[in-house]
């Protein structure tokens, strides 16, 4: 946690982003696997 603009919560956000971005891709992924 690093000042109010939060170096470290920024980056927080960007990781937690990513990762649920990956997981939702991932998801849609295994749906569209699952129906064919």
């Amino acid at each position: 946690v690093d000042g109010i603009t939060g170096g470290f919560n920024f980056q927080n956000a960007w990781t937690g982003g990513f990762l649920a971005g990956q997981a939702a891709a991932e998801t849609v992924s295994d749906q569209a696997a699952a129906k064919s």
